[in-house]
């Protein structure tokens, strides 16, 4: 619930397609939640560029797609190599692909 200033009460409030979230009972828009792909700058009080707002980390921009290669790589390795000396136990690989990364 939240407060309507033109409703002067508290509301139930919803999230449109735009992304704004808005009054259940007259519709005013109360909050922008607005994202962007793209980086957009301002200009400050000393006449340089900035960038305006924040980035939004993700779950999946946690490791890069090159770094998961890289993961899948070493266990596969991991893999041929335990099974070159006779130890065929999958947890061990994934317990060492784990330490390390």
């Amino acid at each position: 619930m939240v407060y309507c200033d033109h409703c002067v009460t508290n509301v139930h409030s919803f999230l449109s397609d735009s992304g704004s979230v808005c009054c259940n009972q007259c519709g005013k828009v109360l909050q922008d939640c607005l994202f962007s792909e793209e980086a957009t700058f301002v200009k400050n009080s000393a006449g340089q560029s900035q960038l305006a707002g924040h980035y939004v980390r993700t779950i999946e921009s946690e490791f890069s797609s090159s770094r998961q290669r890289t993961i899948d790589r070493v266990f596969q390795e991991i893999k041929y190599l335990s099974y070159g000396l006779g130890v065929h136990d999958d947890n061990m690989t994934s317990q060492a692909v784990a330490f390390y990364r």
